[in-house]
């Protein structure tokens, strides 16, 4: 695994022993711009972590069941801009987590467990795609619980960078496809 020091220092150097040209980059570069993106990515999902604890004192596990009130807020706060009759009332899933705490309290946890995990999608392409995917789902399950609160360049990147959906299409068309036309031709 190449040192992060001599990941950006490499980049640059192979630019300037290729004349910094414009042709396609060869598969060292892809390789250290992949693996920088993943870190850069798991890097912003814990600095969103030690955010979330530091402005709350080290208290966001156990204050994380009054995110319902924020849920209720931002409820109000859509009817109060279009006055739409559809969003009159508090959500009903948001009205359970204020009467379940502890459920709440484990749920929003879950999700602070993972940000912090999110930086283990370095270590291989297998962990980083089973992170991804469970980013993924976090995103939709908070899209699911606040109502349309979405995050699509996360779940973009994550599609990208941590699952690799571009390898995942590639590499059978590659293996089948393009190898069986080459061994026509």
């Amino acid at each position: 695994v190449p040192r992060l020091r001599d990941a950006g220092f490499s980049f640059w150097w192979s630019c300037i022993r290729r004349k910094f040209s414009l042709g396609f980059p060869d598969d060292w570069i892809n390789s250290r711009i992949l693996w920088q993106s993943t870190i850069i990515i798991a890097g912003t999902y814990v600095v969103s972590v030690i955010t979330k604890m530091k402005q709350s004192g080290g208290m966001w596990l156990w204050r994380a069941n009054n995110v319902a009130v924020d849920i209720i807020k931002t409820q109000r706060q859509t009817y109060y801009n279009d006055l739409n009759p559809e969003n009159v009332g508090d959500p009903a899933n948001a009205l359970w987590l204020l009467a379940h705490p502890w459920q709440a309290r484990l749920l929003f946890s879950s999700g602070v467990i993972l940000e912090t995990l999110s930086f283990v999608a370095i270590g291989s392409r297998v962990l980083a795609f089973f992170i991804g995917v469970s980013l993924i789902a976090m995103h939709r399950s908070i899209e699911e619980l606040m109502g349309g609160l979405t995050f699509p360049n996360n779940e973009y990147l994550c599609l990208i960078f941590l699952v690799n959906v571009p390898f995942i299409v590639a590499w059978p068309l590659d293996r089948w496809v393009f190898s069986r036309w080459q061994a026509k031709a």
